[in-house]
C-alpha cells in the first residue's frame, strides 16, 4: 500500500467529519454528565444519589453511573477551556474514529491504486453524514472511537502484532466510559471464529477467504485480559442490563432487569423507540441499503466477515433508534470494505477503467464533491444542529429559571419535566434538594407519574401530594407522545394548566411552561403574571371556536403582547400571533407570517400551522384579496 496516495483521502475525511461534528450542544444529558464530573473532581469520590437526584426525600447510596470517567473528563475539559474546548475535542475524537476506519479498510488495498482510497473515503463520508445527529457531547462518542480503533488493531494484527497489546488498555477505558464495551468481546470472538473457519472450511467455501488471517492464541489471551479489566468497573454488568432495558429486543429480553421499567423508559425517552418507516427512508436507511447491495459485488468472494460485523449494530438499531449512528458507521465501513474487495481484483473491472492511472484531476474532483456535500449538510441541518461552539437555545430552561429568580424571593420546590433536570443540577449545585429529577432512580410508580405529569392531572397530583412542590416546570410534548398529541387535537379545549385546578400559567417560552401553586406569598405575582386566555398548548380549533366571544380577542391580544415582550424570538408566540391575525380577518398578513415561521414550527404544533394556513386561505376565498387580479 502506498501511504502517500492515501494522504489526500485521509485528510479530506478528517476535515469533513470534523466540521460535520462541530455543532452546538444538543443533548440535555450534557448537563448531567458535567454535574457528575464536578462531584467526582470536587469530592474525589463517586457522587451520591442525594448529590444528583435532588428529590425532596434524598435516597442514600452511590449514584449508579456506569460512565463516571466520561463525566470526569468532561468537567476537566470544561475547567481548561469551557464548552468550546469540549466541542473541539468531541469533533477531533469523531474524526479520529473515521480516520481509523479508513486506515483499516485500506489495509486490504495491496494494489496501490489511487481510486480505492477515494471510493472508501466517500463511503465513510456518507456514513458520517448519516450518523451526524448522534455526534454529541455524550459518552457514546467513545463507542464510535473505540469500535473503530479496535477494528484497526485487530485487522492490523498480521502486519503489526504488537498493536494487540494495546487492546486491554483501550477496553479498560471503554468499560468506564460507555456500556457498549461488550463489543470488544464480540470482535475478539469474531476474529477467533475467522481463524477456525479459514482453517477448516476455506477449501470448500471460497467465501471464507473474506475472513482476516489471525493466530488464535494472542487473541484468546487478549480476550482473557480484557475480561479481567472489565471487573475494575464495579457496575460493568449493571451497564449491560441497562442497555438491554433500553432496546427490548426479544433475544435480549432474558437479560432485561425489569420489563415494566423498560417500557416506562421507552415511553419517556424518544430515542428508545423502535425505528419506523421514516427511519428507513432517511439518510441512515440509504447507507444501509447501499451496504447491503455492495455485498453482491465480490460474488464468489462474498464478504461474510462484513455480514457478521454488521449484524449486531443493525440488530441494535432495530430495537432502538439511539443505535442508528452505530449501524450507519458499521454499514459505511463494510460498504467501503466491499468496494475495496471488488476493485482490488483487476479481472472484475472493465478495461476502460484503469484504476492505476487516476491522477490529480480525480483527486480535485472528489475533493470538490466532498466540500460541496459537507457544505450542503451543514447548511440544510443548521436549524436543528447549528454550527458553532455554544449550547442550542432549546437545550436548557435558562430563561424560565431566570424569570423565577428575578421575581420570586421564597424557596422554590420545583417539579421539573424538562430534560431530566440536568441543567438545574449544574446551575444550582449548592441549593437544598428541590427538584424531582427522573434519572430513572424513582420507583416504577413515581417514574410513570413523572413521565405523564405534564399531561395527566392524576399523575401530577399524586406527585404533588408526595413531594409538595410549589412550582411546575413542564416541557412540551414531543412526537414520541403520540397519545398526548391525539388528545391535543381531539379535545380543542385541552390545556395542561386548565386540567390542574388552581395552578395558573405564569410564564412560557419555546422550551418550557411554568405553573405556580397559589398561596398568600404568590398571590400578587400570579395576579400580575398569570395567563387567563393565552395558552401555548391549546389548538387553533379551540381559539376558532371562541371567536364569537366579544371580549376574548382583546384579552388575548393583551396577553399576546406581554408574551412577545418576554420572549420576542419565540416561534410559538409567532404562531399564536398568526392565529390572532387570521381570527381578526387579516388573512394576507397571517399567511405571510405562517410561511415565514413554517420551517421552525415544532412537531407538536404542525397541525395548528396547517389549520391556520387553511383558515386564512378560506378567508381570502370569501373576500377580495389584494393579491388577485382585478378582473377576477
Amino acid at each position: 500500500m502506498n501511504q502517500n496516495r492515501n494522504l489526500i483521502p485521509a485528510f479530506l475525511l478528517l476535515l469533513a467529519v470534523f466540521f460535520l461534528s462541530l455543532y452546538q450542544i444538543r443533548s440535555f444529558d450534557f448537563w448531567s454528565h458535567l454535574s457528575y464530573g464536578r462531584e467526582l473532581i470536587t469530592h474525589a469520590r463517586l457522587p451520591l444519589k442525594s448529590d444528583l437526584l435532588m428529590i425532596f426525600s434524598p435516597a442514600d447510596g452511590t449514584y449508579p453511573t456506569e460512565e463516571w470517567l466520561f463525566g470526569a473528563l468532561l468537567y476537566l475539559l470544561y475547567l481548561l477551556g469551557g464548552i468550546p474546548l469540549i466541542l473541539i475535542i468531541k469533533a477531533i475524537l469523531v474524526s479520529l474514529a473515521f480516520f481509523f476506519l479508513l486506515r483499516t479498510v485500506l489495509l486490504g488495498n495491496p494494489s496501490g491504486s489511487r481510486l480505492l482510497p477515494l471510493l472508501a473515503m466517500l463511503a465513510l463520508f456518507l456514513a458520517a453524514a448519516a450518523a451526524r445527529d448522534r455526534f454529541q457531547a455524550r459518552p457514546e462518542i467513545f463507542l464510535y472511537l473505540f469500535f473503530s480503533l479496535e477494528l484497526f488493531i485487530l485487522f492490523s494484527h498480521h502486519p503489526r502484532p504488537r498493536l494487540l497489546g494495546f487492546l486491554p488498555l483501550i477496553h479498560l477505558l471503554w468499560v468506564n466510559l460507555h456500556p457498549s464495551y461488550v463489543l470488544t468481546f464480540y470482535l475478539l470472538a469474531l476474529f477467533l471464529l475467522s481463524d477456525l473457519l479459514r482453517t477448516h472450511l476455506s477449501r470448500r467455501f471460497p467465501a471464507m477467504s473474506s475472513f482476516p488471517r489471525v493466530r488464535s492464541k494472542p487473541f484468546l489471551i487478549a480476550g482473557i485480559v480484557c475480561l479481567i479489566v472489565t471487573l475494575i468497573n464495579p457496575r460493568a454488568f449493571d451497564a449491560l442490563t441497562v442497555t438491554f432495558d433500553y432496546i427490548k429486543i426479544p433475544i435480549f429480553s432474558f437479560f432485561a432487569s425489569d420489563a415494566s421499567r423498560a417500557q416506562i423508559l421507552h415511553d419517556i425517552v424518544a430515542e428508545f423507540r423502535r425505528p419506523g418507516l421514516w427511519d428507513f427512508i432517511s439518510f441512515d436507511g440509504l447507507v444501509l441499503y447501499l451496504c447491503l447491495m455492495s455485498f453482491f459485488l465480490p460474488r464468489k468472494h462474498l464478504n461474510l466477515f462484513g455480514v457478521a460485523l454488521l449484524a449486531p449494530p443493525v440488530l441494535l438499531f432495530l430495537g432502538s433508534v439511539r443505535f442508528s449512528a452505530l449501524a450507519s458507521i458499521a454499514a459505511g465501513f463494510v460498504l467501503a470494505q466491499n468496494i475495496v474487495l471488488f476493485l482490488s481484483r483487476p479481472s472484475r473491472i472493465s478495461p476502460a477503467l484503469n484504476i492505476r492511472q487516476v491522477g490529480l484531476r480525480t483527486d480535485l474532483g472528489v475533493a470538490a464533491l466532498v466540500i460541496a456535500c459537507t457544505s450542503f449538510v451543514l447548511i440544510s441541518g443548521n436549524r436543528s444542529y447549528p454550527f458553532g461552539f455554544g449550547v442550542h437555545w432549546n437545550r436548557y430552561p435558562k430563561a424560565a429559571l431566570t424569570h423565577l429568580d428575578r421575581n420570586l424571593s421564597f424557596p422554590l420546590r420545583i417539579l421539573n419535566s424538562v430534560g431530566f433536570g440536568g441543567y438545574i443540577q449544574w446551575r444550582d449545585p449548592d441549593t437544598p434538594p428541590l427538584l424531582i429529577d427522573g434519572h430513572w432512580l424513582l420507583d416504577n410508580q413515581d417514574l410513570q407519574d413523572y413521565a405523564l405529569c405534564g399531561y395527566i392531572p392524576d399523575a401530577f397530583l399524586r406527585l404533588q401530594n408526595e413531594y409538595r412542590f410549589n412550582v411546575a416546570l413542564i416541557s412540551y410534548p414531543t412526537i414520541k407522545n403520540r397519545s398526548i398529541l391525539n388528545l391535543l387535537t381531539s379535545d380543542p379545549q385541552f390545556d395542561w394548566g386548565n386540567t390542574v385546578s388552581g395552578w395558573p400559567l405564569v410564564y412560557w417560552d419555546d422550551v418550557a411552561m411554568v405553573y405556580l401553586k397559589p398561596s398568600p406569598e404568590t398571590a400578587d405575582f400570579i395576579r400580575k403574571n398569570s395567563y387567563q386566555h393565552l395558552f401555548p398548548m391549546e389548538s387553533f380549533s379551540y381559539y376558532r371556536s371562541r371567536s364569537g366571544d366579544t371580549g376574548f380577542l382583546a384579552d388575548w391580544k393583551r396577553e399576546l403582547d406581554r408574551a412577545r415582550e418576554q420572549h420576542p424570538s419565540s416561534v410559538r408566540v409567532e404562531l399564536l400571533a398568526g392565529m390572532y391575525l387570521t381570527l381578526t380577518g387579516n388573512h394576507n398578513e397571517a399567511l405571510s407570517l405562517f410561511r415565514r415561521i413554517s420551517s421552525r414550527i415544532p412537531r407538536d404544533r404542525r397541525r395548528d400551522l396547517l389549520l391556520g394556513i387553511s383558515h386564512a386561505r378560506a378567508g381570502l376565498d370569501q373576500t377580495e384579496s389584494p393579491e388577485r387580479p382585478e378582473h377576477e
